[in-house]
């Protein structure tokens, strides 16, 4: 294969002459639109280097379609069969801190949804932004950067790092616009307890992030001052609702439009709403509140949640549509002007509040867009189950924010191609993408043992493997599609 190249092309040409599915032909026919070249990776290679970077990520971003779980199952596979190369060339790819993810995924969005924007126009849909974060469990304790943090899911302690998550989403299409990798530095104070129990705490009065001193100093540590990804890394213990501003600062610098930054409860402070209400022209947010000692302004003075629920809940309505009970009141949080939405979906349930800085905003408008806020569950699963989301291995922290960067590229490119191709899910558009590469490796199997068993029949003929191997395929046109497709496979 030669290095100018583009990989993307000769992997369409081929599944459009050789595959029954088409969706694989179509995946492979977005990556190509989406131009990933040098200039868009931002590194270049020596120019006597066999591919430069803009190929490699080409590859890595071909893995999940054919089955390659990692640069080391790489050699050997349909897709190695393709393009004959080494692992080290990945891993070297993986390992450069010189590229900003960051920028590369906002790059390949914006040519996703300029293309969304134009076969949408007069369409009027709400645009939301949705942030989340997610564990990523790992089994390495030398990962760089590694620690315990406390998983919401497992309600306990766990070996990983966060994942905090911002997506784009306008009720039809999810799209990953941002990501940072979290850790939590974990007590390293010991508890005031009895005379005992205060001597056996102070023995683990080292730890930091839950590890001892000993698994700290066996974990890999590199200097990044010099790399992109540094900045990845000085954010890794800063709080998260900082990371969220500066997310959605940078979703606005790109120009992506949205109405509404959807949340959790764990999100909504005084701190977001602030920012929100600065950044203005009519970007809202909406999110769930909790009932706790936070109190609001009223009209009968400072009230919290629960004492608005008590105030308040003679007046709600019933609403058949949701089977629920609501009322909305407007309050003041933080010197900023907001809206408060109280439900209750039983007799018996509890009360539910969601907040939003748009208080021209009605309950069931309001409802209706926090419901997507699901999408992101939903893509979190897609994410761990397809594409293997938190499975990188590798101990340079490097490579683990490369490894996010690169599977939320992927999936942003399924989602674009789910749009047009009206599949229901991820799942369903992941499993005919499969058929394709599938067909190569059963059709190549079946090649080997005909090939075999014309062989064993010219022993005890007067005709070679060769003279029968042509009358064969003259006469099956089963042998003949058979021979077409191993011939173009060898040419490609």
């Amino acid at each position: 294969m030669c290095k100018g190249s583009n990989i993307f092309s000769e992997l369409g040409n081929f599944f459009k002459e050789n595959a029954e599915s088409k969706v694989i032909n179509s995946i492979v026919n977005m990556m190509n639109r989406v131009n990933l070249v040098d200039k868009t990776v931002g590194i270049r290679k020596r120019h006597n280097c066999k591919m430069q970077y803009s190929l490699v990520l080409q590859l890595l971003l071909c893995y999940p379609f054919f089955k390659v779980k990692d640069p080391s199952h790489y050699v050997g596979s349909t897709l190695g069969k393709f393009y004959r190369c080494g692992k080290d060339m990945f891993y070297r790819m993986l390992n450069n801190g010189n590229i900003n993810w960051r920028k590369l995924i906002y790059c390949v969005n914006q040519r996703i949804l300029s293309d969304i924007r134009g076969s949408s126009a007069g369409v009027e849909e709400k645009v939301c932004l949705i942030a989340d974060d997610s564990d990523l469990p790992k089994t390495g304790k030398c990962i760089e950067n590694i620690g315990k943090i406390f998983s919401h899911t497992a309600h306990r302690n766990i070996l990983g790092m966060k994942l905090l998550t911002l997506m784009l989403t306008d009720a039809k299409t999810q799209l990953m616009l941002d990501y940072s990798l979290c850790g939590e530095k974990g007590n390293n104070k010991p508890a005031r307890q009895g005379k005992k129990k205060a001597e056996k705490k102070s023995k683990d009065a080292d730890l930091v992030q839950g590890m001892t001193a000993e698994q700290r100093n066996k974990r890999m540590k590199k200097d990044h001052s010099s790399e992109a990804v540094i900045e990845m890394e000085k954010e890794y213990f800063e709080n998260k609702i900082d990371k969220l501003i500066k997310m959605v600062g940078r979703a606005a610098k790109h120009r992506i439009k949205f109405d509404y930054l959807l949340t959790d409860s764990w999100f909504v402070c005084a701190k977001l709403v602030k920012y929100m209400v600065k950044l203005g022209k009519n970007r809202h947010l909406l999110g769930m509140v909790r009932m706790g000692n936070t109190q609001y302004k009223t009209s009968s003075g400072y009230l919290t949640a629960g004492e608005i629920i008590k105030k308040h809940k003679k007046q709600s309505q019933y609403s058949r549509k949701l089977r629920c009970r609501y009322f909305v009141v407007d309050v003041q949080f933080a010197g900023c002007s907001v809206r408060l939405f109280f439900c209750k979906q039983s007799g018996s349930g509890d009360w539910k509040a969601l907040l939003s800085t748009d208080r021209s905003l009605d309950f069931f408008s309001a409802y209706r867009l926090y419901a997507r806020r699901w999408a992101i569950e939903t893509a979190y699963k897609d994410l761990k189950t397809f594409l293997r989301l938190g499975k990188c291995e590798s101990r340079n922290f490097t490579a683990q924010v490369a490894s996010v960067g690169i599977i939320f590229i992927q999936y942003n490119i399924l989602s674009k191609v789910k749009r047009y191709d009206s599949y229901e899910t991820i799942g369903s558009l992941f499993a005919d993408a499969l058929e394709g590469p599938l067909e190569m490796t059963v059709v190549e199997k079946i090649w080997k043992y005909l090939l075999y068993v014309i062989i064993l029949a010219s022993e005890g003929s007067s005709e070679s493997a060769t003279e029968l191997l042509q009358k064969a395929i003259s006469e099956n046109t089963d042998i003949n599609r058979l021979s077409e497709i191993i011939k173009n496979k060898a040419v490609a």
